[in-house]
C-alpha cells in the first residue's frame, strides 16, 4: 500500500457481496486512474450465488458523509471506458446496486472540480459473484488526470516505527574508508536507542538498512566541492534504494571546511495542526525536486533528508555527541512552527512557546532533567521567586508537545499544563540566571490557535 501526501483524500467504505476482491496493477487510459498495489482478499462462495450486492458509503479524509448528489459509476474491467451502472448517494452518502452480474469491475466516484481535471478516484479491480457480504475501504486521491487508489490507513499521519536510511558521501573514493563506515553503524545503533528513550518509548527507530555510500559524480556538490546538494543526495539515493524511508541521515566522509553543517530539509508535509498548513500543499512540488516518486501514495512515507558534515574526521568522534544532534533534525520534522515567537505578549503574540520560528523558546519548561532536542531547557528554582536554568548531561527526551506534533502523545495528556518561563528574548534580554514565571500552556491551548492536528489526507 502506497500513499502519497498531496492534496486530500475521498474515502470509500464499500459493503460489497463478493467471492474475491482481486487486486492487479493496470493502466486504463491517462485520463482515469493508475492502480497500483493494491490488496488481495480472497474469500469462498455460498452455494447457488448468481447476482451481487453493492453498498458503497462516500466520506472525506475525516471520516465524515460528504451527503447527497455524488454518482458512483461501476466499469466492467474490459471495458472500463464505458459506465456499466450508475448510482447516487443519498442523504447518507450512500450508493446502493443490486442484481449485479457476476464479472471484474472498476468501481468510480465523480467529482469533476475545476482545480482537479480527473474523476476523483476509482477502486482497485475486484470480482462480484457471490452473495457473501465484504466491506471494504478505498482512498481515492484526487489528480491531475490520474488517481491512484489503495487500501485507506486508518490514520494516515500517524505512525510510531520510522524507518532510518544512513548514507556516507564521499568527494571521491579515497574518502570512504572502512573505519568510517563502521563509525556511521555505531551511531547509527545508538540512535537507535535514543530515539526510543527520546519518544518515551512511545516510538521506535528502524534502523535495519545497511550504511549506503555515494561519491560525488561531477553533479552532486557545489563548485567548490565543499557540500553536497541536499535534493541530489535523495535523487541519487534512489537511483539503486528503496524509496520506503521516512529519514535519509547522510554524513560526509571528509570535514566541513568553515564550521559544522547539520541541517534537514522536509519533503513531505502532511499534517494540519501543527504550525504548517500552508506547506502542505506544497509537497509535490517537493518531491518532484527531491526525486521521490508522485502519483503512487506511500503509507505515510515522511521523507527527510538530514545532512551532517562535522568539522573534524568523522571517525574521532565520540557516538553519543551525535545521538542529541540527530535527535533535534529529526525533530524539526515536526518542530517547532505553532503560534508566534515569544515577545512578552507584544502584538497580541499567539502560545509563544517558540522561537526564531524553528525551535521551541528556551524559557519552555522541559518535563526532563537533560533538556529536550528542540531547545526547551529545564529551569530550577533559585528560591527567590526566579528560576535558572539546568540542563544535565545525557540524551535529550522530547517535550509532550513535540510528542502530540507527532501524533505520539495520549489524548488524556491535553490537558496538562506546562511553565512558560520569562527568560526574556534571545539576541535582545535573554537571561537564563534570574527567569520569573510568564503561563501555563497545554496542548489544548495549542489547538485553539492552530486547530487540531489532523492528517492532510
Amino acid at each position: 500500500m502506497k500513499k502519497s501526501a498531496i492534496i486530500s483524500v475521498i474515502a470509500i467504505s464499500v459493503l460489497l457481496v463478493s467471492s474475491s476482491a482481486i487486486v492487479s496493477a493496470s493502466w486504463f487510459g491517462d485520463f482515469w486512474c493508475r492502480i497500483t498495489k493494491c490488496e488481495s482478499v480472497q474469500l469462498s462462495p455460498p452455494d447457488g450465488a448468481n447476482t451481487a450486492k453493492l453498498i458503497v458509503t462516500v466520506k472525506n479524509e475525516k471520516g465524515s458523509i460528504i451527503g447527497a448528489g455524488r454518482m458512483v459509476t461501476l466499469h466492467l474491467k474490459s471495458n472500463p471506458l464505458k459506465v456499466k451502472y450508475s448510482k447516487t448517494t443519498n442523504s447518507s452518502s450512500t450508493a446502493k446496486f443490486t442484481n449485479i452480474p457476476p464479472g471484474e469491475y472498476y468501481l468510480w466516484v465523480a467529482g469533476i472540480t475545476g482545480r482537479y481535471k480527473s474523476w476523483t478516484g476509482a477502486s482497485c479491480p475486484f470480482t462480484l459473484s457471490t452473495d457473501e457480504s465484504v466491506a471494504k475501504d478505498v482512498c481515492f486521491e484526487p489528480g491531475r488526470g490520474t488517481s491512484v487508489c489503495s487500501k485507506c490507513p486508518s490514520q494516515q499521519c500517524n505512525k510510531n516505527n520510522f524507518k532510518f536510511a544512513f548514507v556516507l558521501l564521499g568527494r571521491n573514493e579515497s574518502d570512504i574508508t572502512p573505519a568510517k563506515i563502521n563509525k556511521v553503524t555505531e551511531i547509527k545503533t545508538q540512535f537507535k536507542d535514543a530515539f526510543s528513550y527520546a519518544t518515551s518509548n512511545l516510538a521506535r527507530a528502524d534502523i535495519s538498512y545497511p550504511v549506503k555510500t555515494i561519491i560525488d559524480n561531477g553533479s552532486l556538490m557545489n563548485p567548490e566541492k565543499t557540500e553536497f546538494y541536499r535534493d541530489w543526495i535523495a535523487k541519487k539515493f534512489l537511483e539503486s534504494n528503496p524509496d520506503e524511508f521516512d529519514f535519509i541521515i547522510a554524513f560526509t566522509a571528509f570535514p566541513a571546511l568553515d564550521g559544522a553543517i547539520m541541517d534537514s530539509f522536509n519533503v513531505d508535509y502532511d499534517i494540519y495542526g501543527i504550525g504548517l498548513d500552508s506547506s502542505v500543499d506544497y509537497t509535490n512540488e517537493l518531491e518532484r525536486q527531491y526525486g521521490f516518486k508522485q502519483g503512487e501514495i506511500k503509507t505515510n512515507i515522511l521523507k527527510d533528508v538530514v545532512y551532517w558534515s562535522p568539522t573534524e574526521a568523522l571517525d574521532l568522534y565520540v557516538c553519543n555527541f551525535f545521538s542529541n544532534g540527530l535527535l533535534h533534525e529529526v525533530g524539526h520534522h515536526w518542530c517547532c512552527f505553532v503560534g508566534d515567537n515569544f515577545a512578552k505578549g507584544q502584538n497580541n503574540a499567539q502560545l509563544e512557546i517558540i522561537q526564531q520560528g524553528i525551535h521551541f523558546y528556551r524559557g519552555l519548561q522541559s518535563p526532563s532533567e537533560t533538556g529536550d532536542p528542540m531547545n526547551s531547557d529545564n529551569w530550577v528554582s533559585n528560591n527567590d521567586g526566579t528560576y535558572r536554568r539546568d540542563n544535565k548531561e545525557g540524551i535529550k527526551k522530547y517535550h509532550p508537545f513535540q510528542l502530540y506534533f507527532m501524533g505520539l502523545l495520549p489524548e488524556s495528556d491535553y490537558s496538562k499544563n506546562y511553565t512558560l518561563y520569562d527568560a526574556g528574548i534571545i539576541g535582545i534580554d535573554f537571561n537564563d540566571q534570574q527567569a520569573v514565571f510568564y503561563k501555563n500552556v497545554s496542548v489544548n491551548d495549542i489547538m485553539a490557535v492552530e486547530g487540531k492536528r489532523r492528517c492532510s489526507g
